[in-house]
């Protein structure tokens, strides 16, 4: 076991993250799971790199305060949205588990 780190382009502070999984074919790494926070994962969906989410909603409501699941500010209209397929709902526990692909 271990980690091996290689150099990806990026400007700022941001990965180039189409690059980044590029670099990961070339090892073979063809399944990655991002677990990530609000930014990383809409730059993700935004970029076109995602081909399933599973998300899971608990039974509570918070206000509009709290974070998002994801920052994406070019998606704050109707017109501006993602579609999702809903390929799979279950409940487990307490929480709904849906797995769902962006449309298109």
């Amino acid at each position: 076991a271990g980690a091996s780190v290689f150099p990806v382009a990026g400007s700022g502070d941001s990965l180039d993250l189409t690059a980044v999984l590029h670099k990961l074919a070339e090892l073979e790494i063809n399944d990655v799971l991002a677990e990530a926070g609000q930014t990383l994962s809409g730059s993700l969906l935004a970029a076109g790199l995602v081909d399933e989410l599973v998300i899971y909603q608990a039974p509570h409501i918070m206000g509009s305060e709290t974070r998002g699941m994801f920052s994406t500010p070019d998606w704050q209209t109707i017109d501006g949205r993602l579609g999702l397929d809903i390929v799979d709902v279950r409940k487990i526990g307490a929480d709904m588990r849906i797995i769902a692909r962006p449309a298109g």
